[in-house]
């Protein structure tokens, strides 16, 4: 089964025996459910590390970028 969405809505296309396909159906739609926690959990799991190393990457831009400015001061009062 799949479906083709429009502006008007969608319409359901499937091919072959009606009852096959919605016992095929009920079959992915019980996986689905088994699925989703487990996949909202490590969703979530990634979301905290993901962020952190977001922060990290821009305090990372910005010290190097003042590091250097440092480094060139040091060198312009040397000479």
């Amino acid at each position: 089964m799949r479906l083709k969405k429009r502006k008007d809505g969608g319409t359901y296309v499937y091919t072959g025996d009606l009852r096959k396909e919605i016992i095929k159906c009920e079959k992915e739609l019980k996986k689905i459910e088994t699925d989703l926690p487990y996949l909202k959990f490590a969703s979530e799991q990634a979301q905290k590390p993901y962020e952190q190393k977001k922060k990290r990457l821009a305090d990372l831009k910005d010290f190097i970028s003042l590091a250097k400015e440092k480094l060139n001061e040091e060198d312009a009062n040397k000479s």
